[in-house]
């Protein structure tokens, strides 16, 4: 949808499948409304009101889901980092083992399933804070390493308290980590793709 296109109920910005909502939503609230009868005299074969409303209801989010659903998918996808192409994961198990890997949380995450690597930071909803390990502390350091603007002695500094001996950089990273490690003096290549640069941190 283009920008400042009408969007005319429920996110819908065509006027057909958003006055269908509005017509079936309408005709539940009538229903509701004549307790039990939606403009017709009742008789015994006809339904109750609640079962008319039910039913009514059901044929307004069917139809909002149908027409949403490919582009919520759509979005779920474009957020998604680019999948570990086999030949990153193949990189990522040569590494030594036990190696502490610095990345964003996702691909963190997804590293640790095909390779025996340690990672300093996941989602925060797979983690829990300790007596020794604030989460949401290791959180903003490990923002604060991936940072280009964070200045190099700082970042070295960082990657050393912390053991860390490998980073992966996702070149669409809007921060822009994968374009500075990749040029960076001092980091080593290790492996790089259209999707992830993988260096070695100095010594």
């Amino acid at each position: 949808m283009r920008p400042g296109s009408p969007r005319w109920a429920w996110g819908c910005s065509r006027r057909g499948p958003a006055a269908a909502i509005v017509l079936v939503t309408a005709a539940t609230l009538a229903a509701l409304v004549r307790d039990g009868q939606l403009a017709v005299r009742r008789t015994a074969n006809w339904p109750s009101g609640g079962a008319l409303a039910a039913v009514l209801a059901i044929a307004v989010v069917v139809p909002a889901g149908a027409y949403r659903l490919p582009g919520a998918i759509a979005a779920a996808r474009a957020s998604q980092p680019p999948e570990l192409a086999p030949d990153l994961v193949a990189a990522l198990r040569r590494l030594p083992r036990r190696s502490v890997l610095l990345s964003d949380r996702v691909t963190a995450y997804e590293a640790t399933a095909f390779a025996d690597v340690l990672v300093y930071m996941v989602p925060i909803r797979n983690v829990a804070d300790t007596r020794a390990d604030n989460v949401r502390h290791r959180y903003y350091l490990n923002a604060t390493m991936l940072d280009p603007r964070t200045p190099e002695a700082q970042r070295r500094a960082l990657l050393h308290a912390n053991g860390i001996g490998y980073v992966l950089a996702r070149r669409d990273d809007r921060t822009g980590a994968g374009r500075y490690f990749a040029a960076a003096p001092g980091y080593a290549p290790v492996f790089a793709d259209a999707g992830y640069v993988l260096v070695r941190v100095p010594a």
